[in-house]
């Protein structure tokens, strides 16, 4: 996933972790980079792994302390625990930051976190910040559709690719972490409500789907759920 902030006036920036970690198993690692990384950058002429992981580096930020992982700066990793050794929650860590830039963007692997995740270290304040959930994802050498699992409550709005696409979005019941059901409400453009209704963990043939742009109900969606990572989501026609 991938977290976008901005800080506004330009500030210390720093990474704070926390989550859920009643079932045993909190861990990931991140990555924090400046600017808002380019939507479908890999269609443009030339494009390959290897100079846009080149152009990445020339963004990354380092984190100059030494972590529990003894991980190299510009990657760190967090889990509950690492060894005999526990790790608490929330975890900040401050980031070796051009304090005169304002856009950044933090790469986010592992389980579900709380948000705010970007904040300002000196002041404990969150950077206004958005999540971007991918459609996508590269995995065993090739791209493939990635479903999204919601832990609490999250407010989605989705863009349509082009004046074309169709958005679809499709929510159904599997048997995630704690068995509860998954409330969703999705709304269009012009704020009416199109789908209020919810699946059930242990009902996971149930499924909710819904549809904006040419042929569907508008050009946009807005969505709402509440979730204990129970329903599976994924979309298409759409960035989010």
């Amino acid at each position: 996933m991938t977290i976008l902030g901005i800080s506004t006036p330009p500030a210390p920036v720093a990474v704070r972790i926390t989550g859920s970690s009643g079932y045993g198993s909190f861990r990931g690692f991140y990555m924090l980079f400046y600017g808002f990384p380019e939507l479908n950058s890999f269609a443009r002429p030339g494009v390959t792994l290897a100079t846009a992981a080149k152009q990445q580096q020339q963004t990354v930020i380092n984190f100059p302390g030494t972590n529990l992982f003894k991980d190299p700066p510009t990657q760190r990793n967090w889990s509950t625990v690492y060894g005999d050794i526990a790790q608490p929650f929330p975890y900040i860590e401050r980031a070796d930051n051009d304090k005169t830039r304002d856009l950044y963007h933090l790469e986010l692997g592992g389980d579900n976190v709380d948000t705010p995740v970007l904040i300002n270290p000196d002041t404990k304040a969150a950077f206004p910040q958005v999540a971007v959930i991918p459609r996508t994802a590269y995995w065993a050498n090739k791209i493939e559709e990635w479903p999204w699992y919601i832990h609490g409550y999250m407010n989605i709005l989705f863009r349509p690719l082009d004046e074309k696409s169709v958005v679809t979005l499709r929510m159904k019941g599997v048997f995630g972490r704690y068995g509860l059901p998954t409330v969703m409400r999705v709304w269009d453009a012009d704020g009416k409500l199109l789908i209020e209704s919810s699946v059930l963990p242990d009902r996971p043939a149930q499924e909710r789907r819904s549809e904006a742009g040419p042929g569907g109900e508008s050009a946009a969606l807005a969505h709402r759920d509440g979730s204990a990572g129970d329903a599976q989501m994924n979309f298409t026609g759409a960035t989010s």
